[in-house]
């Protein structure tokens, strides 16, 4: 497990260095590389313009491995592999958006997701936005959001999971306390500390997302921002209600955390589903 957690800070590391230097390079024209893609209507009668921007964010992410049990229960789909690490342990990723400014408005989005090899050619063959950023594949398996349009969005667009909750965000200097639930109680509470001695690198990522449900569509995102990384597991902690049927189904999947990460000044665009 020391060869695995050296091996991941070490390229996590390198993978910042190298594309921090594309990065200055996308701070005045990052929107204006995603072309219109026109609209959807909802179901709700709202309409949904492609792509779709998050203007300004924090996030935190977690990133450490789950069961083998757990990620081939979920993953369906023969072109995605899990990346198996020694253990029977699978990498994966608790990812805990906070957006103060967006097309649909401020809202607070929180993903579990399992990262995966992919062999689907619509995904190698998608070149939409910058060539330099880093690309990565994963299944969200559990997806739960505050904003009704968000996630009526995400779930008719793009063919994701995502549940309603709400969440309440306690900011105390460098720490941050979140506690998401919904009528049925409290499911998840997430405790953070955001370091203030290691330095914010810049960062693009262009990431493809696999609903569980149907796992033949992807949603492509493209972000940037400042990013943080903070190895070992002391840095925070997660807290998953057994007593609540999403906080039993997260804790089903036995997370061990290896690294967090801190994002400030996120930019992002939402596109339009690959085609098939």
């Amino acid at each position: 497990m020391k060869k695995i957690f050296l091996f991941l800070i070490f390229s996590l590391i390198h993978i910042q260095n190298v594309h921090a230097s594309c990065f200055d390079s996308l701070k005045k024209d990052f929107f204006s590389q995603f072309p219109n893609e026109g609209s959807v209507t909802l179901s709700t009668g709202e309409v949904v313009n492609l792509p779709t921007h998050f203007i300004d964010a924090e996030g935190i992410n977690v990133i450490g491995t789950v069961s083998l049990e757990y990620a081939e229960r979920n993953i369906k789909n023969k072109n995605l592999k899990p990346m198996i690490l020694p253990g029977n342990r699978v990498l994966a990723f608790f990812t805990l958006i906070l957006t103060k400014e967006h097309d649909f408005g401020p809202h607070n989005d929180f993903g579990v997701n399992i990262i995966v090899k992919s062999e689907d050619s619509k995904v190698r063959e998608d070149s939409r936005g910058p060539r330099l950023a880093l690309a990565n594949t994963a299944i969200a398996t559990d997806l739960f959001g505050d904003l009704p349009i968000s996630n009526q969005a995400d779930r008719e667009v793009w063919g994701l999971k995502k549940s309603d909750v709400q969440f309440r965000i306690k900011e105390e200097g460098s720490r941050r306390l979140i506690e998401m639930g919904n009528a049925d109680g409290t499911i998840m509470v997430l405790d953070f500390e955001i370091s203030k001695f290691i330095p914010a690198v810049p960062l693009v990522m262009k990431t493809f997302i696999y609903s569980v449900a149907d796992q033949t569509r992807v949603a492509p995102t493209f972000f940037k921002g400042k990013f943080k990384m903070q190895p070992g597991a002391s840095h925070g902690s997660i807290y998953f209600n057994k007593n609540h049927e999403d906080g039993a189904r997260l804790t089903s999947m036995d997370f061990r955390p290896l690294i967090w990460q801190y994002s400030s000044h996120i930019q992002g665009v939402y596109l339009r589903e690959v085609d098939r």
